[in-house]
């Protein structure tokens, strides 16, 4: 029987060693390298603080359209750039305004594209104390009767609309909306989601108006804290139905003559009830959204879908509307949105 020699043996796992490590290290550099260069991060600015809210005249004259991003975050995701994008495409000589409850942004390389894009897009600063102290919901506020509530941040942003369109007029959206078609000439608006339920995701208001007043109202005497959203669709359609003397369905829409309703396939096309229509492959149905004169808006309803991946270059209705009216934000978003 052949002895072993214990040293070459050593000497060969060395040798070995010496080899393969090396090589290994080095592949998986190259795998490294080549998945960084395959999905780029994501690089920010250090925070910008935001310019506040101009003077109220100065939106007298401007009428801008409104978002609100109102949880106090200091960024914005693609799907929200999207739907500001769109607004700011189709209405190229309006001021979009984005009015953020923090004080900072962060600029990401999608926000610095958006901006240098398109001159009408301007973040602001909106202070919701203010705007609340501000307001005939200041002793409401003062109580933190939405703090003690059972959903405190839905209940702290979802008045804010109400509030800027009744202190300033003008157009808001929410930022799951894409805008289709030009909103400009409407005036004094809201739509219905369904056949039983006005939805306020889109709506606007002259200053002042009396619908708004209604809705302050109701939200200061009848809140109720345990409820999810009830400044929302459920507030509207009340105050709706009581002002304009309207039992829903209503076929004839408009018993209000100083209060535009409309049906539900101008602003909600897609119904929340019917959300996999916007992964669905449909080509006429993505050119009847983006041809009809009658659809304005398209609302992704972000609570219910911000879970679905959305290939940017894919040809669901969702991916090639956003390729068609948010073009800026979808190159910029690699491969998924």
């Amino acid at each position: 029987m052949t002895n072993r020699n214990p040293n070459l043996t050593k000497q060969k796992v060395f040798i070995s060693c010496c080899f393969w490590v090396p090589t290994f290290v080095l592949m998986l550099r190259i795998f490294y390298t080549d998945y960084k260069i395959k999905i780029p991060q994501i690089q920010y600015n250090p925070n910008e603080e935001l310019l506040s809210l101009p003077h109220e005249e100065s939106f007298d004259r401007e009428k801008p359209i409104f978002f609100i991003e109102g949880f106090g975050k200091n960024y914005i995701p693609a799907r929200m750039l999207c739907s500001i994008e769109s607004a700011a495409l189709v209405h190229n000589n309006t001021f979009i305004d984005v009015l953020m409850t923090s004080r900072t942004l962060q600029k990401s390389v999608q926000i610095r594209s958006l901006l240098k894009a398109y001159s009408n897009v301007r973040f602001l600063y909106l202070n919701a104390t203010t705007l609340y102290m501000e307001s005939p919901m200041s002793e409401w506020f003062l109580k933190e009767t939405w703090k003690n509530s059972k959903y405190p941040e839905i209940n702290f942003v979802d008045p804010l609309r109400f509030l800027l369109l009744f202190k300033y007029g003008g157009i808001y959206l929410d930022m799951d909306i894409i805008v289709l078609k030009n909103l400009k000439m409407l005036e004094n608006f809201a739509g219905l989601e369904s056949d039983s339920w006005v939805n306020c995701a889109v709506m606007g208001f002259r200053k002042g108006h009396p619908f708004l007043n209604n809705c302050i109202t109701e939200m200061t005497q009848h809140f109720d804290s345990e409820l999810w959203g009830p400044n929302g669709p459920k507030l509207i359609t009340k105050i709706f139905r009581r002002r304009c003397h309207a039992q829903l369905p209503d076929t004839t829409l408009n018993n209000c003559s100083d209060i535009k309703l409309f049906k539900r396939e101008v602003f909600y096309p897609i119904s929340w009830t019917k959300l996999d229509k916007f992964f669905e492959e449909d080509q006429e149905f993505t050119n009847t959204l983006l041809n009809d004169p009658d659809i304005l808006t398209l609302h992704f309803w972000n609570h219910n879908t911000q879970s679905r991946i959305i290939p940017v270059d894919g040809q669901n209705i969702y991916s090639l509307i956003v390729r068609h009216l948010c073009p800026i934000t979808a190159a910029s978003s690699n491969y998924i949105f």
